[in-house]
C-alpha cells in the first residue's frame, strides 16, 4: 500500500512539472500580433505559412490559435507586439519580475523572470525568461527572449 501510495505521489508531480509548461496559456492573453518560433518540421505539421530562418521557422500568430498552436507544438520563442495597456495585463497574468534594465540605441530593454514559462536561462545567476523592450509606442516581449530581432 505505501509502495502505492509513493507512486501515486510521484505520479501526480511529474504530471504537475509537465503541465507547468503550458500553464500560462489557460490564461485570456490579448495581443495585436505575435510570433511563434519553432522547427521546420513542427512548422510543416502547422499548416500556417511561415518564413525559414535557418533551422527555424518564424510563424505569425491569430488569437484564437495561439493556444492550440502552443498547446500541440513546441515552441522555441514566442514573441509578442502589444500596447503598453496590453502590456500592463500580460504582466500581470504572467506576474513578471523584473531583473535588469538596460537602455540601446534609445530603446529600453529589460529583463525578466515569470515563474509561469518553463524555458529559462541563467544570467548573472539570475534565472531569465522574458525579454521586453520598448520601442516606438510598441512594447515587445519575447519569451524566453526575443529570438528574431527587434
Amino acid at each position: 500500500m505505501k509502495k502505492l501510495a509513493i507512486f501515486l505521489f510521484v505520479l501526480t508531480l511529474i504530471a504537475g512539472l509537465v503541465a507547468l509548461p503550458n500553464s500560462f496559456l489557460n490564461e485570456n492573453i490579448e495581443f495585436a500580433k505575435a510570433v511563434v518560433v519553432t522547427d521546420l518540421t513542427a512548422a510543416e505539421k502547422i499548416g500556417k505559412p511561415f518564413v525559414i530562418n535557418g533551422g527555424d521557422a518564424i510563424i505569425k500568430l491569430e488569437n484564437d490559435s495561439f493556444n492550440t498552436l502552443l498547446q500541440d507544438y513546441e515552441a522555441k520563442a514566442i514573441v509578442f507586439y502589444l500596447t503598453e495597456d496590453e502590456f500592463e495585463n500580460l504582466s500581470k497574468q504572467l506576474k513578471l519580475q523584473s531583473i535588469s534594465k538596460i537602455e540601446v540605441e534609445g530603446m529600453e530593454v529589460e529583463y525578466s523572470y515569470t515563474p509561469l514559462y518553463f524555458k529559462s536561462y541563467i544570467n548573472n545567476g539570475k534565472k531569465i525568461n522574458a525579454e521586453i523592450v520598448r520601442k516606438n509606442n510598441e512594447v515587445i516581449v519575447g519569451l524566453p527572449t526575443i529570438a528574431i530581432g527587434y
